[in-house]
C-alpha cells in the first residue's frame, strides 16, 4: 500500500502539459479535441479525400473573410489558385463540389451576390480548370501561372463585353488579380504540391 501511495503522489507532481482545466483555463472547447481525433482517424483511413476536405474548408474560410473584408473587384480569393490542384488530383466533378463549397458559399455567407455576368465566369473558371488535365506531366508551379494569365485574359473580356465594365478598368483589374495569383503559385506552390505529394 505505501508503495501505491508513492508511485500516486509521485505521478500528482508532475508537470502537467495538457489536462482538462488547462484546456478550460485557455477557453479550449472538449469538443475541439473529438473533432481533431475524428479528424486524425478519418486521415488514417483515406488520406486523399481528408486532404481535399482540408483545402475545400481552408479556402472555404479564406473565402468568407475575403468577401466580408475586400470591397474591391478585385478576387483574390484562392479559389483557382488551389481549384487547379483539385482538378488535377480528383478530376472536375469534385472541382465543381469543390469550388461550390470554397467560393460561391462562402462569398454569398460573406455578403456578396450572384451577378448575371458571374455565371460567364463560373463557366470559364471550370474550362480554364480543365486545361489541366491536358498537361498532366507539366508541375503546377510551372502551369499554373500560364493558366491564371488565360483566365484573367478571359475576365477581361467577360468583364467588358458582359459585365459592362469598361475595357481598361478590366484591364487593370485582372492585372492586379493576376499578379496576386501568380505570387500564390511561386511562394505556396511548391508546398501545396508536396502536400499532395504525401497523400
Amino acid at each position: 500500500m505505501k508503495i501505491t501511495k508513492k508511485l500516486a503522489q509521485s505521478y500528482k507532481k508532475r508537470k502537467h502539459i495538457l489536462d482538462l482545466e488547462i484546456l478550460q483555463k485557455y477557453k479550449i472547447n472538449r469538443n475541439y479535441l473529438v473533432f481533431a481525433l475524428l479528424g486524425l482517424l478519418f486521415f488514417m483511413y483515406n488520406k486523399k479525400y481528408f486532404m481535399f476536405i482540408a483545402v475545400t474548408l481552408f479556402s472555404a474560410v479564406f473565402s468568407f473573410y475575403h468577401s466580408k473584408v475586400n470591397r474591391t473587384p478585385m478576387d483574390f480569393k484562392l479559389a483557382l489558385f488551389l481549384g487547379l490542384f483539385v482538378t488535377r488530383e480528383y478530376g472536375m466533378l469534385l472541382t465543381m463540389v469543390f469550388f461550390f463549397l470554397s467560393d460561391i458559399v462562402p462569398a454569398l455567407l460573406g455578403g456578396e451576390s450572384v451577378n448575371g455576368p458571374d455565371l460567364f465566369f463560373f463557366g470559364w473558371y471550370f474550362i480554364v480548370n480543365l486545361l489541366v488535365l491536358f498537361f498532366p506531366n507539366i508541375p503546377l508551379v510551372a502551369l499554373g501561372p500560364i493558366l491564371v494569365v488565360v483566365h484573367d485574359l478571359g475576365a477581361i473580356y467577360i468583364n467588358s463585353k458582359v459585365g459592362g465594365i469598361p475595357g481598361y478598368l478590366s484591364f487593370i483589374v485582372s492585372f492586379m488579380t493576376s499578379l496576386v495569383r501568380i505570387i500564390y503559385f511561386l511562394t505556396l506552390g511548391r508546398l501545396v504540391e508536396l502536400l499532395f505529394a504525401l497523400v
